[in-house]
């Protein structure tokens, strides 16, 4: 059996084939422009899947690296804490709490955050830091650029402090 291809069969077949190559030339170049490989989901869904999976999992990593700062923060909180009460035990020479509490009421120093003492049995904050202008004032931190920063008080001060773009400051 003879088959008898037309001319008008055989510019159907080039322009259809003319067709599919400019789409891919056009999928091509919109991967290029928008740098991305997945421009909709069905360009492939399990690629899609896949990318979805790595986003959630990239998430989670991040919000698990952001846990273990503030864990380290609190962590140095506590040991900062410890690390007095060891003092006061040391100094007392007894675990007597009586002893202990009586060295803890005596402590001084100066820490990363300003000059550290402690409110007597008798004072309204009993045993609490003493804060003010010759003791430890406070400190504010930021988050910025994925890390603390301290921005106050200004003389322990590690940047400055910023606001969201829809913020206005009045001048």
């Amino acid at each position: 059996m003879n088959t008898r291809i037309t001319t008008g069969m055989a510019s159907r077949n080039i322009l259809a084939d003319i067709n599919r190559v400019n789409e891919k030339l056009i999928r091509t170049q919109q991967k290029a422009a928008s740098n991305k490989e997945l421009t909709r989901p069905s360009d492939d869904p399990y690629m899609t899947s896949r990318a979805l999976a790595l986003r959630t999992s990239l998430d989670g990593t991040q919000q698990y690296q952001r846990n273990i700062q503030d864990a380290q923060g609190w962590q140095e909180s506590a040991e900062i804490a410890l690390s007095d009460i060891t003092d006061a035990i040391k100094r007392a020479g007894s675990t007597d709490p009586d002893k202990m509490v009586a060295e803890l009421e005596k402590t001084d120093y100066e820490g990363t955050i300003g000059r550290i003492q402690f409110y007597g049995k008798d004072d309204e904050f009993t045993h609490g830091i003493k804060s003010g202008p010759t003791t430890v004032s406070g400190l504010v931190f930021q988050w910025q650029d994925s890390k603390q920063v301290v921005v106050w008080p200004e003389k322990i001060a590690e940047g400055k402090l910023k606001f969201p773009a829809f913020v206005k400051l009045s001048q």
